[in-house]
Formats: structure tokens, sequence, C-alpha cells
């Protein structure tokens, strides 16, 4: 496996979006091959998930991954902890999920997932991360004994050096 540095991403995003391809369908196909994993390795049927989607393009990955999962069968609770999303793509798959009559949480759901999904912050991460509600979300998700899956990295990861906040 290779691992990218963080500006190596975003070169590549941005030639994508260059060549006529929106930030909309990046993330539709991160959802789409993200739910291809997960289901190569869970029989998604058999398990709950909790999508733990921020605010940013990693969110919206999250939002098009539970809305895949949901049309799957699976069991799965879109939770936004810091606000709904703040980017025009991520706002537009939002509202697509929301047409196929899916709903979302603002607040802490009370669900017990078999499986986590950390959706909260990519690449693009800086340490020491500055915002309570991140830290006490993601101390959260690590204090819940059951699987976890990150988008791009586990937040509170820095994505060059591997750094951890504490």
């Amino acid at each position: 496996m290779y691992i990218y540095k963080s500006s190596e991403i975003k070169k590549v995003d941005q030639k994508a979006e260059k060549n006529g391809m929106s930030s909309f369908t990046l993330m539709e196909m991160a959802g789409a091959g993200l739910f291809r994993k997960i289901a190569a390795s869970y029989n998604v049927n058999d398990h709950s998930f909790l999508v733990v989607s921020g605010k940013g393009n990693n969110g919206g990955d999250g939002i098009v991954l539970a809305r895949y999962l949901k049309q799957a069968g699976a069991k799965c609770c879109l939770y936004f902890p810091l606000g709904l999303p703040k980017t025009g793509p991520s706002n537009s798959h939002l509202r697509y999920y929301e047409t196929l009559g899916y709903s979302y949480k603002t607040a802490q759901p009370d669900v017990s997932a078999t499986v986590i999904i950390d959706a909260l912050l990519g690449v693009g991460t800086r340490l020491p991360l500055l915002s309570a509600a991140v830290k006490q979300c993601t101390d959260w998700i690590n204090a819940q004994k059951t699987h976890r899956i990150s988008i791009d990295l586990p937040t509170g990861v820095a994505s060059d050096s591997g750094d951890c906040d504490e």
C-alpha cells in the first residue's frame, strides 16, 4: 500500500476538477468505493453502522457512504456532531439523501452500532485539534467498543507526519 501526502491528494483532486470532474462526483466516487470495500469485509445486513460526519468534504464522503449502506438495507445512522455540512457538494449530497426519505441526527444518537465510520476530518487536518467539540467527539468515538473505520485517516492524526493529537 502506498501512503500519499496531503499535498499529493490535493493535487490529484485539483487535476480531476480542472479536467471536468466536480467535487460532487469525486464524493460520489469516494462514497461508492468505500461502500464496496466495507461490503467486501462485512455482511452489511448483519451490522449496524454509525457514520459520524463533519462539515466538510470528508463529511460529504460519509453522507454518500451512509446512503449506499441504507440502499443496501443496512441499519445506518448518519450523525453530524459539529453541525450540518458547510460545502456545496456535501450539502447537495445531504439534500439527495433526504429526498430518498432518509433522516440524520445532530444530537448524539442513542444507538449501539457495531461499526462506526469516522468521517469528521480529512487529509487537511491540522494539529492540535483546536475545537473542543472535535476533541470530545473523537474521544467518544475512540471509547466505543466497536469496529471503527476512518475515511482518509482517523480524526486527530496528521496525514503527513502521523503525529496524533493528545
